[in-house]
């Protein structure tokens, strides 16, 4: 596969994912995601959901090989947490909601199998040695899309939790525990970014540092606001 399909396939992904986002997380005044409220969920009863959860587990599995292929960086065993907790904070909400909807247990069986899924991917690679083991860690252009691939990621990630702690105040419900969600895989692709510049020799102390006080202070902010949530301040 030529780099600039790559390229393509790797901008595909990461727009589906974003997509998932919008339609699974009550980013709106609804208490749940669109695919809850919304006719969507109409199809549930089909197999709609179920399969919708498959493909979207298939896609991170995907963007987690490209990711791979496209940096000796990372490993599988890092593609596997980032991604198996990304697919969770997008799914959590809704397959929660839909299991006290329909009184049945198979989106909370599906969702486990689907993770579990993602896991079993990534070991399978791992045991295939899917990744070849290079020592020429060179910066290339690859290094620096996927930099600024993770970049976007925390971008995204922080202004979800934002919106949803912010959105907590006047809508109880699951919208603060998302934001703190938001919050940890936002945390895992910080990791990442420092693990990358790290692996390409470049300094990564006055990153590192700015990046606790950010995380620090985003925690408080969001514990502030459950306290008000809650009536204590």
């Amino acid at each position: 596969m030529g780099p600039y399909l790559k390229l393509f396939l790797f901008f595909i992904l990461t727009v589906s994912l974003y997509l998932l986002f919008i339609i699974t997380t009550p980013i709106f005044r609804d208490p749940h995601g669109l695919i809850v409220t919304n006719e969507l969920s109409d199809f549930s009863q089909s197999g709609f959901v179920e399969e919708l959860l498959f493909a979207s587990a298939a896609v991170c599995a995907l963007m987690g090989a490209l990711l791979m292929d496209l940096s000796p960086f990372l490993t599988s065993g890092m593609m596997a947490n980032l991604l198996a907790t990304t697919f969770l904070l997008i799914w959590v909400d809704s397959v929660f909601a839909l299991s006290v909807r329909s009184q049945s247990y198979k989106f909370l069986i599906t969702l486990g199998t689907a993770s579990a899924f993602i896991y079993l991917f990534f070991f399978t690679l791992h045991y295939l040695g899917f990744q070849s083991q290079r020592t020429d860690f060179k910066p290339d252009w690859k290094n620096k899309v996927i930099y600024q691939w993770l970049w976007a990621w925390m971008g995204f990630y922080f202004g979800l939790s934002s919106l949803l702690a912010l959105g907590s105040l006047d809508y109880p419900g699951s919208r603060w525990f998302l934001a703190m969600g938001a919050l940890i895989v936002c945390f895992l692709n910080y990791l990442l970014c420092l693990f990358v510049k790290k692996m390409q020799g470049e300094s990564f102390q006055n990153f590192s540092e700015i990046g606790r006080i950010v995380f620090a202070v985003w925690l408080m902010g969001l514990i502030l606001v459950w306290l008000k949530g809650k009536g204590i301040l």
